[in-house]
């Protein structure tokens, strides 16, 4: 016993043994805290939001977990320096180290919470159907983000006793270089702001933009995230989207076919006019397709007597819009073969009247 009490009122770096341990008890014990903490805090939070009728996936609230560890730790570390009382000039860097920690850390678990809350707001936007809300969110939230960063920046500056305008002032003598480095930026940001006011489209919608062609993923404050059909994610400027001409085609009330069918040209003349009407009538009986369906035998073509077809489908979805084709091909191939009526096919006369005239005058020469 008198040996442990020894070896307790011994020092390291003239610092008690007793205070040291006691330091490392008071660090072990918010650590513990931080666990008991998290715990409690999670089963708030998903109880909080089954309340309201909102399910939350686990590791939706797990990405707040390390910022929450590290900053429980840091509280430690501040409260054992604290207890410990270090020399003025040690404790100065040590506590304003640790506060500045602690700022961080507590700033990013506000980050992070952001990340959380948009998960949320995202399964209500998509329980409501509203697809502004999906526009307008992300923007949102990257805003508060942002506000945070720059919050947080300022407050560990000034725990540091660093005052803010001479840093400000600082950057001012840099101001010219650094708007023409921000241009750019400044520039793909009223670019979102105008897609927000104008909204041309809306994330989830098919559209062709600067040459490319696919669904929107993601509006930005810098750039909009397109993938192509190919599954590439294509990134736009919003400066470059907010000049172009933008095309979208989920807001398509119909989808245009437009095809020409070849017809022999020893087909009769009463047999055309027969197929046109038959294919009218054909097209018009289709429910799928708007009434305003043009059927024309439209032009003597270099393989065949051309009808045009045209109408439009009810539908804009891409595979109901294929089935009603396919439908409308497959009745066009019964209503020939009914008719007796060939289809034309690219083929080319060649005329060897010259050729078969000198032939005839090399025989009559030689009998």
């Amino acid at each position: 016993m008198s040996n442990v009490l020894s070896f307790l009122k011994g020092s390291v770096l003239g610092m008690p043994i007793y205070k040291i341990i006691v330091a490392i008890v008071i660090i072990l014990l918010f650590i513990l805290l931080q666990r008991l903490f998290f715990s409690a805090v999670k089963k708030f939070i998903l109880s909080l939001f089954k309340k309201v009728n909102v399910n939350i996936e686990d590791d939706k609230v797990q990405v707040m977990r390390t910022p929450v560890k590290l900053l429980f730790f840091v509280v430690g570390l501040w409260a054992a320096a604290l207890y410990l009382k270090l020399p003025e000039d040690i404790s100065y860097m040590i506590i304003h180290t640790i506060r500045s920690l602690f700022i961080f850390l507590l700033f990013w678990s506000c980050y992070r919470l952001m990340d959380v809350l948009l998960g949320i707001l995202h399964k209500q936007s998509a329980r409501a159907g509203s697809k502004t809300d999906d526009m307008l969110i992300p923007l949102l939230f990257k805003l508060i983000k942002v506000v945070l960063a720059i919050v947080g920046f300022i407050l560990i500056i000034q725990e540091w006793n660093y005052d803010i305008t001479t840093l400000l002032t600082g950057l001012g003598l840099g101001g010219l270089a650094f708007a023409l480095a921000a241009q750019d930026t400044l520039s793909n940001l009223f670019g979102s702001v105008m897609i927000m006011m104008d909204r041309p489209f809306y994330v989830g919608d098919w559209i062709l933009a600067a040459g490319t062609e696919g669904v929107v993923e993601e509006i930005g404050f810098r750039s909009t995230k397109i993938r192509t059909f190919s599954q590439a994610v294509v990134s736009i400027p919003n400066s470059t989207l907010s000049k172009e001409p933008v095309t979208n085609w989920s807001r398509m009330g119909k989808r245009r076919v437009t095809f020409r069918l070849g017809l022999v040209y020893s087909t009769p003349a009463d047999r055309v006019r027969e197929f046109v009407e038959r294919a009218r009538q054909l097209l018009d009986q289709n429910e799928a397709i708007s009434k305003d369906a043009s059927v024309f035998f439209d032009e003597f073509g270099n393989d065949g007597l051309e009808v045009l077809f045209q109408f439009y489908t009810n539908t804009t979805i891409w595979k109901e819009y294929l089935a009603i084709k396919e439908a409308i091909n497959l009745q066009l191939m019964e209503l020939l073969k009914e008719m007796g009526i060939s289809v034309a096919f690219p083929s080319r006369s060649i005329y060897l009247e010259e050729a078969i005239s000198m032939n005839a005058k090399r025989q009559n020469i030689e009998q």
